[in-house]
């Protein structure tokens, strides 16, 4: 009977604490470097990337938005890149490029100022 009486005093407290478990757990923003790799959405900089592995490696990077499946993956310093697709500008190193469409500028290395669709 005391146990009962001691686990209907806890029993708040318990689904309390579990409640807020997924509050908690999040607690580092997108933005924070701490986060490898970040998750979707916001990436701080000016950086936008939604789908697996876009904007994996970015670093320094600013005003990028990568959205689909490893696009942009090798990004890290270049700036004002956009690609929209699954692997678009996938192997660039370079700066100011939009890709549009699967594969688009895939290999396209450190070139700069380039557009695909």
């Amino acid at each position: 009977m005391y146990s009962l009486m001691k686990f209907r005093k806890l029993l708040p407290v318990v689904l309390v604490c579990c409640a807020l478990f997924p509050q908690i757990q999040a607690g580092t923003s997108p933005a924070s470097p701490a986060v490898s790799p970040p998750p979707d959405g916001d990436y701080g900089n000016g950086n936008t990337a939604e789908g697996f592995n876009a904007l994996g490696s970015l670093t320094s990077g600013q005003f990028n938005t990568a959205l689909g499946w490893e696009s942009q993956m090798d990004v890290t310093t270049a700036s004002f890149n956009t690609g929209v697709g699954a692997g678009t500008l996938d192997l660039t190193t370079g700066r100011n490029n939009t890709a549009t469409g699967a594969g688009a500028l895939l290999l396209n290395g450190a070139g700069i100022r380039n557009t695909a669709n």
